[in-house]
């Protein structure tokens, strides 16, 4: 699923943000990565989601080696990667339906099938009765669930969140993770970037500590959700393929 070696990223001025990472995720693996404001979490996301490019060593991402790929395969990783954003990046001004439908659309997916499974999205987040509100009137909480159905509706192979529980109450915190968790269980590799301890406890799964750009502590990887261990195995067939199709 996930291979980084000595994977470095800087940014301009020189500042290292990754020095030498070495990572391995399997299939269906629930992976926290923990660490001080700056320590690399954020950055070791985006190279995984394609956002950003390495300035040394090799990263493969859903078979597919990100420091080589051309951008047309960068884009067709991107389109079975679900992000739940730290600023959530919620279009202001349209409701809650629209935010999450428009990751179907440019997927290709429409009529029917886009009503039933935005709809879906948001009744898993408990937000069915909000769908039509528009995103700025939503609290701070709400907006957040939202942002995780956006990333969960096309059933994506892997999740990436950059601290889905950041300023949130414990009850609104929880059921972030529940959805999480649950997304693992559904057949995703789901990989969080938290500080909050409560969520990680919560959830369990394997803890991965940065500090400085480097892996300092790692539980090791437990063996993976039995529904995700072969591409034809449980309900890993109901996982988006390359090009976005189920």
């Amino acid at each position: 699923m996930i291979r980084a070696r000595a994977l470095r990223a800087v940014y301009p001025g020189g500042v290292v943000a990754l020095d030498g990472v070495d990572l391995d995720v399997a299939p269906g693996e629930l992976v926290f990565l923990t660490g001080r404001s700056g320590a690399g979490k954020t950055t070791l996301l985006r190279l995984l989601l394609g956002a950003a490019v390495p300035a040394a060593g090799s990263l493969t991402v859903l078979g597919v080696d990100m420091t080589r790929a051309a951008p047309e395969d960068v884009q067709r990783v991107r389109r079975r990667i679900g992000m739940v954003f730290q600023e959530f990046r919620l279009f202001r001004g349209r409701s809650a339906y629209d935010n999450v439908a428009i990751a179907l659309r440019v997927a290709g997916v429409g009529g029917a099938e886009l009503r039933r499974r935005t709809l879906e999205a948001l009744a898993a987040v408990g937000l069915a009765d909000l769908a039509g509100r528009r995103v700025e009137t939503l609290s701070w909480g709400q907006q957040q669930r939202v942002a995780v159905a956006r990333a969960l509706v096309r059933r994506p192979a892997l999740v990436l969140a950059d601290e889905p529980t950041g300023n949130l109450d414990a009850e609104t915190a929880g059921a972030v993770v529940d959805l999480l968790a649950a997304a693992r269980q559904a057949g995703a590799t789901v990989l969080v970037a938290t500080h909050d301890r409560g969520a990680i406890e919560r959830a369990g799964g394997r803890i991965v500590q940065l500090e400085g750009g480097r892996i300092v502590a790692d539980t090791g990887a437990p063996a993976p959700a039995a529904a995700a261990l072969e591409p034809g195995g449980g309900t890993a067939s109901r996982r988006e393929g390359p090009d976005g199709a189920r």
